[in-house]
């Protein structure tokens, strides 16, 4: 089950606050209208990074307990696997940068998986780091949970058309850009404390 299938954005800052990511350009700048989706079961309406925030709630935790059953493995272990699998051999320190984790977290990981037979550690070209790459085995294992990621994705789909899909498709790819420019702009601007201004 590919990871990048069950991550999301974290929630947006309002948008009348340095307005990111206008998809018109000259567009006059104010704040955007906030439609608001219907809640289920008579709860109140929620925004759409709340509701998308709630959606993949319910997909990591679904995902987390088929991958349990399937192979035994957290959802954190099958990532590292995961990500040990899909490209060259790296040093924890690769892949703590590459998973937004700490190396303590991804050590850890890496020497239960390495003790599992899914993953092997050998000393790196230099001898100044260890390489992290798949066993036989666990790369058997990752084939097997990318098929139920497959089938993963077949139910999340249900009841949907493909235009629905690929609208769908659209709006998370132009909220995930927005996110991202929110991201990079508070990450490059100095200081803390820095409030919302109405």
């Amino acid at each position: 089950m590919a990871p990048h299938k069950l991550s999301t954005a974290r929630a947006l800052s309002p948008r009348s606050v340095n307005p990111v990511g206008s998809s018109a350009a000259g567009k006059a700048s104010g704040p955007a209208s906030r439609p608001e989706l219907d809640g289920a079961d008579g709860d109140v309406p929620i925004g759409l990074p709340t509701a998308l925030l709630q959606l993949a709630r319910y997909i990591k935790h679904g995902a987390s307990l088929l991958v349990a059953r399937a192979s035994g493995l957290s959802d954190f272990e099958w990532r590292v696997l995961a990500r040990a699998c899909e490209g060259p051999a790296r040093s924890n320190n690769e892949l703590a940068e590459n998973m937004d984790r700490t190396v303590a977290q991804v050590s850890r990981t890496v020497k239960r998986l390495v003790n599992l037979g899914l993953l092997e550690s050998r000393p790196a070209p230099g001898g100044h780091r260890v390489a992290i790459s798949p066993t036989l085995q666990g790369r058997r294992k990752y084939s097997e949970l990318s098929a139920l990621s497959d089938w993963i994705d077949l139910e999340l789909r249900a009841d949907l058309s493909e235009a629905d899909v690929r609208a769908f498709g659209r709006v998370v790819s132009i909220m995930t850009r927005n996110a991202q420019s929110v991201v990079d702009r508070e990450r490059a601007t100095p200081g803390k404390g820095r409030g919302i201004r109405h």
